[in-house]
């Protein structure tokens, strides 16, 4: 009975014993987490203490540094107004005007995205910036050159290897003044705005790739995407356009005609040439509405033109084609070539004949009326253009009170001497008898 009753003691003394090391554990770990929750609290607010110092007082100033390294100009990057761990903001930043370069552009911030694990890993740095409703300004320099700005890659890499890898427009404008030769001339400029893209840099800052829309001048929308080689300036872009407005950015390309008003709706490519190369390439389709072009040296312009242009390459090829010139209704298409000159037909199918003498300043001595059709052709180099065509009555017309039932005639006008040149003139009165002749007409005498 002893001996039961003391093994019943001891065993009832030995549970708590065996209970002891679960709770040691549970208090360790219950200490432990405390500890580690502890560093927690404390590390988080350390961290991105040292990350905000990291990105004020030694990130900012490396990007302003490359960057103004990179693009060859001074850089003013503003303070920073916020920031992650995968990007920070500048405030209102600028790239100023300098002695050499009247080019410019501000913004009211600059966003900066990166990749901080590439920075942990390989100590690179790739940034993808976006300038925030910019404002440019950049001029055209005499080799017709807009953009003058070498990339410069550093000599030794510093402690960090910064990249620009994109650069982006958030609600950009920009004004460009293309070059005149006369200085004395107002030079338009043009204007583009509600701008929005990017361009993405590769081959090592030797070939960007990008892509850009926004509103040229008052209405109209223009898009172009592509990709340029900065070393020789060649490259391929695509270009649409919607309701463009023709006299809104003619003054940014050199053209043997001028164009005024009218919209553009268009779909082009174009190949941009090498340096000793002398132009570009333009393939697609366009459609012209109330457009207004001058030929070179002619007296007047064709007036609210409309029809559909294909390029090929230097070539345009005009289809169904209206326009006037003055007073007198044109109907046709043919090609322009800039290289190689015009070769346009046209007809006029119904014109009064005072109308007509009108349109080309010329004054008739006698007393004339009627009406007459024409079949027109346009030839001759682009700034040496020469008219020829055949006119002849529609129906029986009057000469200084004579009637004249037909009367038929060819003409050449030279525009280089503004001469309107009759030959084989043929007429045959109402009250009987032919005309044969000829002669010449001096435009505006």
């Amino acid at each position: 009975m002893t001996n039961s009753s003391s093994t019943k003691k001891c065993s009832k003394s030995k549970n708590p014993k065996r209970q002891n090391p679960q709770r040691l554990w549970l208090l360790v770990l219950s200490r432990g987490g405390l500890g580690f929750a502890g560093l927690l609290v404390v590390g988080i607010p350390l961290g991105i203490w040292r990350l905000q110092g990291f990105i004020q007082q030694d990130l900012a100033p490396l990007v302003e540094k490359n960057l103004t390294t990179i693009i060859d100009r001074p850089l003013e990057l503003g303070e920073v107004k916020g920031f992650s761990f995968s990007g920070v903001k500048f405030g209102a930043s600028a790239i100023p005007a300098t002695a050499a370069d009247s080019d410019k552009v501000k913004a009211d911030a600059i966003e900066v995205r990166f990749d901080l694990l590439q920075l942990l890993f390989n100590r690179t740095l790739k940034l993808d910036v976006t300038l925030v409703n910019p404002v440019g300004y950049v001029e055209q320099d005499q080799q017709g050159r807009w953009i003058t700005t070498n990339i410069v890659l550093p000599d030794e890499p510093g402690p960090i290897d910064i990249e620009v890898d994109k650069v982006g427009l958030r609600n950009g404008n920009v004004s460009l003044k293309p070059f005149v030769e006369n200085e004395k001339a107002v030079s338009p400029k043009v204007v583009f705005s509600k701008l929005d893209g990017y361009a993405k840099f590769i081959d090592n800052y030797q070939v960007v790739r990008f892509e850009v829309g926004g509103q040229p001048g008052r209405i109209g929308n223009v898009s172009v995407r592509g990709k340029v080689n900065l070393k020789n300036k060649s490259g391929n872009l695509q270009v649409q356009t919607e309701d463009l407005l023709a006299s809104e950015v003619t003054p940014l390309v050199k053209l043997p005609i001028k164009l005024k008003g009218g919209k553009i709706n268009g779909n082009l490519q174009v190949k941009l040439p090498k340096k000793d190369e002398k132009q570009p390439l333009i393939y697609g389709n366009a459609r012209v509405e109330g457009l207004d072009f001058q030929v070179a040296r002619m007296p007047k312009p064709l007036v609210n033109s409309q029809g559909n242009l294909q390029f090929d390459g230097t070539k345009i090829k005009l289809n169904d084609v209206v326009t006037s010139y003055g007073k007198i209704p044109l109907s046709g298409g043919g090609t322009i070539d800039f290289n190689q000159g015009y070769n346009l037909t046209a007809r006029a199918n119904a014109v009064s004949v005072n109308d007509a003498l009108q349109t080309l300043e010329i004054q008739s001595p006698l007393p004339v009326g009627g009406v007459v059709k024409g079949d027109l052709s346009l030839s001759g180099g682009i700034t040496k253009p020469v008219i020829s065509g055949v006119v002849s009555t529609v129906k029986p017309g009057i000469v200084d009170k004579v009637k004249v039932n037909t009367a038929w005639t060819k003409f050449d006008f030279v525009a280089a001497d503004s001469t309107v040149t009759f030959t084989d003139f043929r007429g045959s009165a109402a009250v009987g008898g032919d005309v044969r002749g000829g002669g010449k007409i001096l435009i505006g005498d």
